[in-house]
């Protein structure tokens, strides 16, 4: 049964969001996502409850990967390696996977302005949590301040987004500037082995996510009637990029920081 939990989770939350689409609700009296009316990706808008169907369930995957996290711990070792380790911090990756997952249903069965800030903000919690998370690897944060500063630079993110929701693709892109250059310096100090083919793989995974989100969005490869998406599978390989991610992260050998 204790394997079995995070599958029933799964379904129960599939259908509970099944059960939300009953309720009554008229998306075009909210306010419009930016991307309104004719840039939101390929798929065409319904006029049902659920907007973009396949683009909406395809966030799924980000929610099974969460709730797998958050129920299967990779095994100990004898390093220290806090995402493996501590169970605070497995359940806030688990649930950031989940909240990404969820923030983008709901965005892209609304397109609403609402539903867009849920979902770029779960897009914004991942690269903070991992460079954060470096920052504790190095030595540099606190375990328990990690918690708080994530908080607060996701604070000023989502006040950003709020008011100049027109910046977020530019700021996306440069977090994932600050990971990656966080992971080159972090990989230079030499603190702790990793096993990088889990960081090549995720690295991979994302790369043909973003060609195919390309694709996708600007019409290239595009069947607005199909349930066969781009976006779509762009929603599944970051699943499970953020995966591997995770692997990679738990795969740490030798000290966590170097010795003063």
């Amino acid at each position: 049964m204790k394997a079995a939990w995070p599958w029933l989770a799964f379904l129960a939350i599939i259908g509970a969001l099944q059960l939300i689409t009953g309720l009554e609700v008229d998306w075009t009296t909210w306010k419009p996502a930016t991307c309104m009316p004719n840039e939101c990706f390929c798929e065409h808008l319904r006029d049902d409850w659920i907007r973009q169907p396949a683009n909406t369930w395809s966030n799924m995957g980000f929610v099974l990967v969460g709730l797998l996290i958050i129920a299967r711990p990779m095994p100990k070792t004898d390093t220290d390696a806090p995402l493996r380790d501590n169970w605070r911090f497995r359940i806030a990756y688990g649930l950031m996977a989940m909240f990404i997952g969820l923030g983008s249903w709901w965005y892209h069965a609304s397109m609403s302005f609402a539903g867009q800030w849920f979902d770029v903000m779960g897009m914004y919690l991942l690269p903070t949590f991992l460079v954060a998370y470096n920052g504790v690897r190095l030595g540099r944060i606190a375990m328990r301040g990690f918690l708080s500063a994530w908080l607060l630079v996701n604070a000023l993110l989502g006040l950003m987004l709020a008011f100049a929701a027109q910046l977020r693709r530019p700021v996306f892109a440069a977090l994932l500037a600050i990971l990656f250059a966080s992971e080159l310096y972090t990989g230079k100090k030499r603190i702790a082995v990793l096993t990088t083919k889990w960081l090549w793989s995720a690295l991979f995974t994302f790369a043909v996510a973003w060609g195919i989100w390309n694709l996708d969005r600007h019409g290239i490869v595009c069947d607005p009637h199909s349930l066969a998406q781009g976006h779509a599978v762009w929603h599944l390989l970051c699943a499970v990029s953020t995966w591997l991610l995770y692997r990679y992260y738990c795969s740490a050998r030798g000290p966590l920081h170097r010795p003063t």
